[in-house]
């Protein structure tokens, strides 16, 4: 999970969710839902503290993590082993925020 900021490089503060909807750093710069140029494997999701953040989708998670997988069994050595693990390691992290933020789970498993 990986905080949005506020877009003006003046203040890069976190933003907070408002009651209409919006969001606002504590500069009271305002964001909107529709102003998010996310991409098709990330949405954007609310914390527990109220700040916007960007996530990948369970199923683009679930995709990176069999990926990985794939990757590390068929290195031929023990140094090309290590980047797919590391990338195993955070689809797996972002898997688990996903769900831990109670998204749902997705419907197709890769494999």
């Amino acid at each position: 999970m990986y905080p949005i900021l506020c877009p003006l490089r003046v203040c890069s503060r976190p933003l907070f969710a408002q009651p209409d909807g919006s969001f606002k750093c504590k500069e009271s710069h305002t964001l909107y839902p529709s102003a998010l140029n996310l991409g098709p494997d990330q949405m954007w999701v609310v914390t527990a503290q109220g700040s916007l953040a960007r996530i990948s989708t369970p199923a683009s998670a679930l995709r990176r993590m069999v990926e990985a997988d794939r990757e590390h069994t068929e290195a031929v050595s023990d140094y090309a082993e290590i980047p797919p693990l590391l990338d195993l390691r955070a689809a797996a992290f972002d898997f688990v925020a996903a769900m831990a933020l109670g998204l749902p789970y997705p419907t197709e498993v890769p494999r």
